[in-house]
């Protein structure tokens, strides 16, 4: 517990490692999909959305990341930023980004 206290009174607010740890997974999930998803754009064929995995496992994903760095910004200045995502569970959060971050461009696919 004393670590925390330390942490609370160096840094007053450490907006730019939260939005890292909030944001940087999302953009290790389009990594992870992104060969298949170049595979795909190379293939001439139309193009469909996974709306079903979208709504279902997407929005979730997105309102999960959304709700861990709407605080950090200005529009959510006097927003608590919830203990059980960000502080309590990172991994929540990490798993959400990731997630997210592969749906981007798994929901699109060529229609085969």
């Amino acid at each position: 517990m004393a670590l925390q206290e330390e942490f609370k009174v160096t840094y007053e607010r450490p907006t730019a490692s939260l939005l890292f740890a909030a944001l940087f997974p999302v953009g290790i999930g389009v990594l992870l999909r992104l060969p298949k998803f170049i595979l795909e754009v190379m293939a001439r064929t139309p193009w469909t959305f996974d709306w079903i995995r979208g709504l279902a496992v997407g929005v979730p994903a997105l309102v999960i990341v959304v709700w861990s760095t709407l605080p950090l910004t200005p529009y959510g200045e006097g927003m608590r930023m919830p203990d059980l995502i960000l502080v309590g569970h990172p991994t929540l959060t990490t798993v959400a980004g990731v997630v997210l971050g592969y749906l981007m461009l798994d929901t699109f696919k060529k229609d085969y």
